[in-house]
């Protein structure tokens, strides 16, 4: 019996499923997308398909395409039609510097400041955080690894200060005992983040707040560092040690004096009993490293809770000589008077044999010079090679005049000699007339002549 020919033309979406899929086998995924877009009817028999056949033929690139994008409703089409969490993405979607289990790796890889660097909302960074979550409830471990140093979901969370995801993958049993390549716990995580609430959760999970990384620092050494009082406060009210010492003698009170504007941190770590003179290995104390950074905020804080001003740390200097390194203010200036005025001794020398006067002389901080001399500073101090502070105001191709006046009206000896055998200021060939001439005059009035000098020496 001849088959009876259509008496018309044939509605595609009127045929069974079966043959419309039979026809999609023989069409490309554009074509069948378009045919997905006609109708209802046809989205609802040819969308499953399409995953299906993106599985299958093309490594299920629209699951890792869902995981990057933070497109929840995708993931959970490519999962149903039978996509693998555990399977290796197509090339495309691979990273030569991922590690552990790629879907963990791709899904965290754009939580926290990446997400901010890019300039995408808060919001995004929620959407981003809720598939995390809906991965691992269907079936991704809530311990992947997800990072080269095989960092676990968690500890990215917590790096990254999303602590709302923290508390979730906790709920959901993520191992919080895990630990770093730097021997850090949750607990670091927490503490260089400044996050207060987080500490206290897993503090009372049982982590161990004494707990130290492989540079033996705890997680007050790195709260210090935030310069965050809520979170120092939290530690030291659920017993931290706040002398405790990391590998290199530094306390978190010398890390606090580390970091700018961390006055108040500083503050209430003295009121709860920290050794404001503690020494680290190198014989530095809070006052030294903030002295050298030049923050003097820190400074004042410390001289103001007892710092001793005077200690010297393993190379010989002391705060002063720090202090008169640094640019030259008239705030600085106040504070090198504070220094002097509780006690530091203006004419101390490092292993060098520089005295705070050699410090400012070489910088020409002829504030700080006129400062110094005033309170008792010997002018004709030499150093291990012989110098004096007035052998810096002829050291360069002109003579530093300034300096030299304020030195010689105070007792400065123009014919001292180095170890080389250099007097402080002698007429030169390589200086300029004008500089040779005003030597010949100081000379005259301060030190008689060349000749004399020489002869003398």
């Amino acid at each position: 019996m001849e088959p009876v020919p259509p008496t018309g033309p044939v509605e595609l979406a009127s045929l069974p499923n079966e043959i419309l899929l039979s026809i999609a086998d023989y069409l490309d995924e554009p074509c069948i997308g378009s045919l997905a877009s006609a109708n209802s009817h046809l989205n609802t028999v040819f969308t499953p398909y399409l995953y299906a056949r993106n599985v299958k033929r093309s490594g299920a690139s629209a699951l890792w395409w869902a995981i990057k994008r933070g497109e929840r409703a995708t993931a959970q089409k490519s999962l149903d039609a039978g996509a693998d969490l555990d399977a290796q993405p197509p090339l495309k979607y691979r990273d030569p510097f991922s590690a552990g289990h790629f879907a963990a790796y791709l899904a965290t890889r754009w939580l926290g400041p990446s997400l901010t660097r890019r300039g995408i909302d808060k919001g995004e960074e929620q959407k981003r955080a809720d598939l995390l979550l809906f991965l691992i409830d269907n079936g991704m471990s809530v311990d992947a690894k997800c990072g080269n140093d095989a960092s676990t979901v968690v500890q990215h969370a917590a790096r990254v200060g999303n602590d709302e995801l923290v508390f979730r993958l906790i709920d959901k049993g993520a191992n919080i005992n895990v630990i770093s390549s730097l021997k850090q716990t949750l607990l670091h995580d927490a503490a260089k983040l400044c996050k207060a609430e987080l500490i206290s959760l897993l503090i009372n999970r049982g982590l161990d707040i004494h707990a130290r990384d492989g540079g033996g620092f705890t997680p007050l050494h790195q709260a210090a560092l935030g310069k965050n009082e809520a979170t120092v406060r939290t530690l030291i009210e659920r017993g931290a040690d706040i002398n405790c010492t990391s590998n290199d003698g530094a306390s978190p009170l010398l890390l606090a004096a580390a970091v700018r504007h961390s006055g108040p941190v500083i503050e209430l770590l003295v009121r709860n009993g920290a050794d404001v003179n503690h020494r680290a290995h190198n014989q530095a104390t809070p006052l030294h490293i903030a002295t050298d950074k030049g923050y003097l905020e820190v400074v004042l804080a410390l001289v103001e809770h007892g710092a001793n001003v005077d200690v010297a740390q393993h190379d010989g200097n002391t705060p002063l000589h720090f202090m008169l390194r640094l640019p030259h203010s008239e705030a600085n200036l106040e504070l090198i008077k504070l220094l002097i005025k509780k006690g530091a001794d203006v004419n101390s020398q490092n292993n060098r044999g520089a005295s705070p006067l050699h410090t400012a002389a070489a910088t020409m901080y002829l504030d700080a010079v006129r400062l110094l001399v005033e309170h008792g500073a010997a002018v004709n101090k030499q150093d291990a090679l012989g110098f004096t502070a007035l052998h810096f105001a002829g050291t360069g191709t002109e003579i530093r005049r300034d300096l030299a006046t304020i030195l010689l009206e105070n007792g400065a000896d123009m014919r001292l000699k180095n170890n080389s055998g250099f007097q402080a200021l002698n007429a030169s060939l390589w200086q300029s007339r004008d500089d040779n001439e005003w030597i010949e005059k100081a000379l005259a009035k301060f030190g008689g002549n060349d000749q004399e000098a020489n002869a003398e020496n």
